[in-house]
């Protein structure tokens, strides 16, 4: 069985769950925590933690695919819409406004999107979140990602909440869910109805700041102040609270300002929400905590009373298998199952084909493949698109949508003139001109759109032993009747793939002839053919270089 593993990387605690895929349950292999050291700088020390996690899984317990959370300031969530397009015109879109907020901020960006089913959506547009966090940042949670196994993207902390939820949860029909995990310096918000996700967001905000009210009270430091608010902390509304000392009732009232400030952030975020689904009588079926700072005695209620709903703790539990964890790591997750909500919801989101995606990835990561990993999607998304097409395709496209125009004005005013010989005769030679430039354009277009299909369908077909280093897709000339060179010659849209193959058995050979078959099987009717190969067993390597031809001109 395939092996999947989400870290969640936090301000007070780094937490890790690798878990393996059966059927439709997630059997856990290891659930693993470390603190964070609250006296170092903030992100250093959660990367730096990482190294705890490291060190208990040891060199053989590395695992593959690590899918980590990036949250914090450094990340923007953003929603866009936009008219539909064909999804090959809709990435270039998402790339040129990633590459203009990247020129407003000056520093290097990485990104993903992905489309969103919203209820009120309007005919003829398509709703899209857009997740985006600075290159140096996503480098940096890699890296550290990296010392405990191979990592493959980032994913939003409040996407991975809402992966979790629909697997591990008790979404209802009908219900509009909102997720509220309560880190220590960061909130994830997600609200998910029917199944599907409908926004996300993070917040500055957290345990920290109900730390910070307890050590301001009490002069007290940050461990001193965590501890005693985990005591004797208890925020119940008033009237309800049955306070078992005057200690208890002060450190009550030092809670009382930021867990305020708490309920207004989420009152925001439902009023964003409204405004961003056009929902606008929404309101939520049920609220539910996860997160360390959820565990605050008297929270649901307090928020309860707030927004006139019931507020439980969110506790994995469904689909999830146990009986494989070490003793240790089964006490540690089932002492807090809501504490792992965001570690669970990034295996999840790896591991779960229906799950809603974002995978940020870093440039490096774009460009460097190990054998074992297969995230093709992003090297020709990230590099091969924006590499071959650029802008000058965008300016194309623009182009193509107003050539289309005139020529439907062209059509009817040649309608409208058949009764005049002269004017019909005028009229189609104009029609011819514009045809003539749309089949010129077409030559930047549709290798944009062959594109998008070799995508999908390279991804699908790699076997494993075989890299894809890059892949172009350009028109070629070519004599109708292959036999005959001097047949009239017609324009074909050919895709060549390059990379290498391997095999642990020494034949790899084998494993691009698989590749090759998985190609002819997703294209029917197109050309599939090895136009180049060089090394591999037979010429005493165990790595062997390749480019595959594939004409997508006759392809289904």
């Amino acid at each position: 069985m395939k092996v999947f593993a989400g870290l969640d990387l936090g301000s007070n605690h780094v937490r890790m769950v690798v878990a393996e895929r059966a059927g439709t349950r997630w059997k856990l292999q290891r659930v693993l925590q470390a603190s964070v050291d609250s006296s170092g700088d903030g992100e250093s020390a959660t990367l730096a933690a990482v190294g705890t996690l490291a060190a208990e899984l040891g060199p053989k317990g590395r695992v593959p695919g690590v899918r980590f959370g990036i949250s914090g300031p450094s990340l923007i969530i953003r929603y866009t819409t936009v008219p539909k397009v064909p999804l090959w015109r809709l990435r270039f879109l998402m790339d040129v406004e990633v590459r203009d907020m990247s020129q407003t901020v000056g520093d290097a960006l990485a990104s993903d999107w992905n489309l969103l089913q919203l209820p009120n959506a309007s005919a003829g547009e398509e709703n899209v979140m857009v997740a985006v966090c600075k290159e140096g940042f996503l480098s940096a949670r890699h890296d550290a990602a990296a010392t405990v196994g191979d990592p493959s993207c980032g994913t939003p902390s409040s996407v991975a909440l809402a992966n979790a939820f629909l697997a591990t949860g008790d979404p209802r029909d009908g219900e509009a869910a909102l997720l509220v995990d309560i880190g220590d310096r960061n909130l994830e918000i997600a609200l998910v109805k029917d199944g599907e996700l409908l926004f996300a967001r993070n917040l500055a905000g957290g345990g920290r700041a109900l730390t910070e009210a307890v050590a301001s009270g009490f002069g007290l430091g940050t461990a001193d102040a965590e501890a005693l608010k985990h005591q004797s902390g208890n925020v119940s509304p008033k009237g309800r609270a049955a306070y078992a000392s005057g200690k208890e009732e002060k450190v009550a009232n030092a809670l009382v300002g930021p867990v305020g400030q708490l309920t207004a952030m989420i009152q925001s975020s439902l009023a964003f929400i409204r405004a961003q689904t056009k929902i606008r009588d929404l309101e939520p079926s049920r609220i539910l905590l996860s997160g360390g700072g959820a565990r605050l005695r008297g929270l649901s209620d307090y928020l309860s009373a707030a927004f006139r709903c019931p507020v439980v703790r969110f506790q994995p539990e469904n689909a999830l298998d146990t009986s494989a964890l070490p003793a240790e790591d089964a006490k540690t997750f089932l002492e807090d199952p809501g504490a792992f909500a965001v570690a669970l919801g990034l295996m999840i989101t790896s591991g779960d084909p229906a799950a809603f995606k974002l995978d940020v990835v870093t440039s490096a990561t774009r460009t460097r493949r190990s054998f074992r990993e297969r995230t093709l999607w992003m090297i020709l998304s990230g590099v091969a698109a924006a590499g071959f097409l650029g802008f000058r395709l965008w300016d194309g496209m623009a182009e193509a949508g107003r050539l289309e125009k005139d020529a439907a004005a062209e059509v009817r005013a040649a309608d409208k003139a058949k009764r005049d010989r002269k004017t019909w005769d005028t009229e189609q030679e104009r029609i011819r001109d514009i045809n003539q430039r749309m089949a010129a354009l077409a030559g930047w277009t549709e290798p944009g759109e062959g594109l998008a299909r070799i995508q999908k369908v390279v991804q699908e077909a790699l076997p494993e032993g075989a890299w894809v280093g890059s892949v172009t897709v350009q028109r070629e000339a070519r004599p109708t009747d292959p036999k005959d060179p001097k047949s009239p010659r017609v324009l074909r849209t050919v895709a060549y793939v390059a990379g290498q193959a391997t095999s642990q058995a020494g034949q790899p050979e084998k494993a691009l002839q698989d590749f090759v078959l998985g190609l002819q099987k997703a294209l029917p009717g197109s050309d599939v053919s090895i136009a180049d190969q060089k090394g591999g067993a037979a010429r005493g390597g165990g790595v062997l270089s390749y480019t595959v031809r594939v004409d997508l001109t006759g392809g289904t």
